[in-house]
């Protein structure tokens, strides 16, 4: 079980000097009295997944209790309050208290899974109990916790597999390159076109991943942009530009679609896209998958998950164990670094 680089660091997560000050503190501490410390909330998060709640319309509420006590932990950090410590300990053993037989805490029912955000949902319990053991003081259940941990992620493989481009869980998937939020993640939109040209996720060197493709996924890019970025940044025009020449020759051949986080400028943005999407064929091209129903992604806001913080927050490495090469970094191309796997998931939206 791979933690977060804090757990690996520290010794049974000593409290760092995390400090903030003036309004920012105060903000800090309203969040903490008004939300975090309501012992309402958590009990609501949990039950989505005793209840199953996300099966009636393939939603996202499942996320809610990760990315709530991946904030809350690190609010603790700042704070070390001993409320707020005993609500998020409480709710981490009331959690753990939902996994099945089969090591599932997921927010759908076993006919029902790997629909909708069913992996996108699983994923964020384990990065908010990953974070919970960052500040976790009783060393039993650290090992309660990774176990829980381990036994969630060898039910996924033992359903998805335990390579990557072996199985069909989507007909499409789109991967994010992020680059146009994070100007440092510069190689994923060469590393992205490279997957889109050899239909296979692959390292940053080409290889690709597991040897061969052998799933029927067709593999397609996210375009981005933000009217905002524009306007403040100066390096996203440039950016945006990297976009247009890595990804145009694409245009009606592989699916695609735009993902911005906010709208500003609707005309500018929608005559950049009207711009980018001339570069493909009069036509419709028929699709290079020989999988009978191939479906584009679709971007939007009310995914729960803005652009910028979407990059952030699935930000990882995928390494070759044999070169040491990496994978795309962030974006849509979840993963889970677990039992000595490295399994890449990808987010589809509905």
């Amino acid at each position: 079980m791979i933690l977060s680089s804090k757990t690996v660091s520290n010794v049974f997560n000593e409290i760092n000097a995390h400090r903030s000050y003036g309004s920012e503190r105060r903000a800090m501490e309203f969040v903490q009295k008004q939300q975090l410390e309501d012992v309402t909330l958590w009990p609501d998060f949990v039950d989505v997944f005793r209840r199953h709640y996300d099966d009636k319309d393939d939603g996202w509420r499942g996320e809610y209790w990760g990315k709530m006590m991946r904030g809350a932990c690190l609010t603790y950090l700042n704070t070390h309050s001993y409320e707020l410590y005993r609500i998020l300990t409480n709710s981490v053993y009331d959690i753990i208290g939902t996994q099945d037989s089969l090591g599932r805490i997921s927010s759908y029912s076993i006919s029902n899974e790997f629909r909708g955000w069913d992996i996108w949902c699983r994923k964020y319990v384990m990065l908010g109990m990953e974070y919970y053991i960052d500040i976790c003081k009783d060393k039993k259940f650290i090992k309660i916790i990774t176990d829980s941990l381990q036994n969630q992620a060898d039910y996924i493989i033992s359903k998805i597999g335990d390579g990557d481009n072996k199985t069909d869980i989507f007909d499409t998937v789109l991967i994010q390159p992020s680059y146009f939020f994070n100007s440092e993640l510069t190689d994923n939109p060469r590393i992205i076109k490279d997957c889109v040209e050899k239909q296979a996720v692959v390292y940053s060197n080409g290889d690709i991943i597991g040897g061969t493709k052998t799933s029927d996924t067709v593999i397609g890019w996210e375009m981005e942009i933000d009217s905002e970025y524009f306007a403040d940044d100066p390096g996203a025009e440039a950016r945006y530009q990297t976009y247009v020449d890595t990804f145009k020759d694409f245009v009606g051949i592989y699916p695609t679609a735009y993902y911005a986080s906010i709208i500003a400028d609707t005309v500018e943005l929608l005559d950049r896209i009207n711009e980018f999407y001339s570069y493909g064929p009069q036509e419709p091209v028929s699709s290079v998958s020989s999988s009978p129903s191939v479906s584009s992604d679709s971007s939007s806001a009310s995914s729960g998950e803005s652009s910028a913080s979407s990059s952030s927050s699935a930000s990882s490495n995928i390494n070759n164990p044999e070169t040491g090469e990496s994978a795309v970094i962030g974006g849509v191309a979840i993963l889970a670094l677990v039992s000595a796997s490295a399994i890449l998931v990808i987010k589809k939206r509905r």
